[in-house]
């Protein structure tokens, strides 16, 4: 009798095989959204262009946010332990995916904390004691709110990476 229906052990392992034959692998056929494990994704590569300032006291800030607003809102940054108020002229992705500044409008609050070389990170906060445009370029972990410096310049051309 065993021998008889043999073949009805085989069957759901030949259906198996054949199924992994003919079909594409899961993630080349639908995209990496439908696998059922979570593929991470490298964060984007922007460039932000602008000044980092001294954030105002409190009751100014507010007052000046009603007088007048930039295209693109300030970024409240911290570098180490001090905090920075980034008076943005541009920001470019530099990777695929969406442009910068819609990135930039999904952060909520609007604050990064800038990590990296210390190096890098010096050279931002001299620059912005002397007052001086910057031009930083890194990856952005959003849900982290981190922003990973990769270089430092004072336009496009002298970003040292």
């Amino acid at each position: 009798m065993l021998r008889k229906h043999s073949w009805l052990v085989l069957l759901p392992l030949l259906g198996f095989v054949l199924m992994r034959a003919v079909a594409p692998a899961p993630g080349h056929a639908f995209g990496g959204q439908h696998l059922p494990f979570h593929v991470p994704e490298f964060p984007p590569l922007l460039r932000f262009s602008g000044l980092l300032l001294s954030p105002p006291p409190q009751e100014k800030a507010e007052t000046k946010e009603a007088e007048d607003t930039p295209a693109i809102k300030p970024l409240a940054v911290t570098i180490g332990q001090e905090k920075w108020d980034f008076q943005l002229q541009e920001v470019k992705a530099l990777s695929g995916g969406p442009n910068g500044p819609l990135l930039l409008s999904q952060i909520f609050p609007r604050q990064l904390r800038f990590i990296g070389p210390e190096k890098f990170l010096h050279q931002i906060e001299d620059s912005a004691k002397a007052g001086k445009f910057l031009v930083i370029e890194g990856h952005l972990y959003m849900g982290a709110y981190k922003f990973r410096v990769t270089g430092v310049g004072d336009d496009a051309e002298s970003v040292v990476h």
